[in-house]
């Protein structure tokens, strides 16, 4: 029995959850990361036998099934090591995507490989997370609760993990009135997403996003600051992923006097790097500083803003 597992999907949370599902009752759990690592060493070392019975292989930032670049010599090798694991090996390969078409990602398939896509999951699949988080954790949160803080974050699961994990330290009972009153998930929040859609160019939402943020009086070089702010940091990553630093080097560096910067924080760092090259950002950074040079002398703040999005 082949057992093959590609996963891809937006949501840290969705996807770590559906690794440990996989891997639940291996003895022997093996981690690598591509951004880490080359192939070829990872392939090594997988293929020694512990002293396990049952041994499952993770392999993280997979970039071989999406994307334009074929990477031949590096598919060969990992195509030639899934065509021979054995029957008590499970091999998990964490994709940054996944394209049905690819040549690789048919190859794969036809070895038996499963292919789980996070982000075509129902709303009853996420709801269903959603409670097995909460029983985990041991909290209490009736359903009416769960919608609303749901609706609040614009349905986005991370988010929504994140404060009730926020929640959580005040009351392990959580219901509407606590949700008010402590939630701190609000107007700001809101400029946050929009910048983290302009950064990860979902630029359909951003745009949705931008005027409801200006109607509510968010000044323009404060989203100027915070655009300079999120590049320099995916600049920084990018660096640090192109000189082989860890995952935990990373959020060391990036952790500011009490401020942890953690690995789910990192997840998207990594992913919003790999969109742009070193030359782009570095434009992007420079440019940002130009915009505001020409609000700060008179130019339109909205209208420079936006001629700005539209050439990232």
């Amino acid at each position: 029995m082949v057992n093959i597992h590609l996963i891809t999907g937006e949501s840290y949370n969705l996807v770590n959850n559906t690794i440990e599902e996989l891997i639940e009752g291996y003895e022997d759990i093996q981690k690598y990361d591509l951004d880490e690592l080359d192939i070829n060493s990872i392939i090594t070392s997988a293929s020694y036998y512990g002293l396990f019975n049952t041994k499952a292989v993770i392999i993280n930032n997979v970039k071989y099934f999406g994307g334009k670049f074929l990477y031949e010599d590096e598919v060969e090798v990992l195509y030639n090591y899934l065509s021979n694991i054995d029957d008590n090996t499970i091999v998990i390969l964490n994709c940054i995507d996944i394209t049905n078409s690819k040549e690789i990602t048919k190859k794969v398939v036809a070895l038996g490989a499963t292919i789980h896509n996070t982000n075509s999951l129902k709303e009853e699949d996420i709801y269903a997370f959603i409670h097995k988080y909460i029983d985990k954790h041991q909290l209490k949160m009736d359903d009416d609760t769960i919608k609303s803080l749901y609706t609040k974050v614009g349905n986005n699961i991370d988010l929504f993990i994140n404060e009730l994990n926020k929640l959580s330290i005040v009351s392990k009972i959580i219901d509407k009135n606590l949700l008010e009153e402590y939630s701190s998930y609000n107007e700001e929040n809101v400029t946050y997403d929009f910048i983290n859609a302009i950064v990860s160019k979902d630029f359909s939402n951003a745009f949705d996003m931008l005027d409801n943020i200006l109607s509510k009086g968010v000044e323009v070089p404060a989203i100027i600051g915070m655009l300079a702010s999120k590049y320099k940091e995916v600049f920084f990553i990018k660096d640090c992923l192109n000189n082989n630093l860890s995952d935990e080097s990373i959020c060391e560096l990036l952790s500011v006097g009490g401020k942890k910067y953690t690995t789910g924080r990192l997840f998207y760092g990594k992913k919003n790097a790999r969109i742009y090259t070193y030359d782009e950002l570095k434009d992007i950074i420079i440019n940002l500083s130009i915009v505001d040079k020409k609000i700060k002398t008179g130019s339109n703040p909205v209208y420079t803003l936006k001629e700005f999005l539209l050439n990232v």
